[in-house]
């Protein structure tokens, strides 16, 4: 099967540090609201949060009934400047534009979720356990970067 980390060579060979995995953010669906998907990513909150220098890959979960889990490929940021607070928006960041074509149309699978709203884990240990499940046509994109704030694009 091709793995999140064969993806994301054959684009480009940056190499992310973070996966962060999203379920709801502030009680909303993601998937509702894409543009809170930027403000998910770089909120702080005691110690679930990015730091700068970190690259981030985003995914955001797609409700399903069955198990494994899906992901919508949200795509990949780089963390710029870390802000002080400890209860928000703790960070700033842009998106990495040679995954910009895939936001809201790629699509992982993720055999062993742990069932948390939103998780934060090290790329290097889970690179190999997400898969590519399918590649949504642009028509049928989910969300795509034009949905963040124009602030995060670039």
């Amino acid at each position: 099967m091709f793995t999140l980390n064969d993806f994301l060579f054959k684009l480009d060979n940056t190499v992310p540090n973070v996966i962060k995995c999203a379920h709801n953010y502030m009680d909303t669906n993601l998937l509702e609201d894409p543009s809170l998907i930027p403000q998910f990513l770089f909120w702080k909150r005691a110690n679930r949060y990015t730091r700068k220098g970190d690259i981030v890959v985003t995914l955001v979960n797609v409700p399903t009934d069955i198990e494994p889990s899906y992901y919508a490929f949200g795509g990949i940021f780089e963390v710029t400047e870390e802000l002080e607070t400890d209860d928000g928006v703790g960070a700033k960041g842009q998106l990495l534009h040679p995954y910009s074509d895939f936001i809201g149309r790629a699509i992982f699978m993720f055999p062993k979720l742990r069932g948390t709203r939103s998780m934060k884990f090290y790329y290097e240990e889970y690179k190999n356990n997400l898969f590519l499940h399918s590649v949504r046509p642009a028509s049928q994109a989910l969300f795509t970067a034009g949905d963040y704030p124009v602030e995060y694009r670039g």
